[in-house]
């Protein structure tokens, strides 16, 4: 698991893009 800032907002990125997924269907 990358624990670098760098990977937590990567992840953090990829949890918005999942949700705004979730609002558009």
């Amino acid at each position: 698991m990358d624990t670098t800032p760098e990977g937590n907002f990567q992840h953090a990125e990829i949890e918005v893009n999942l949700m705004i997924d979730r609002l558009q269907a």
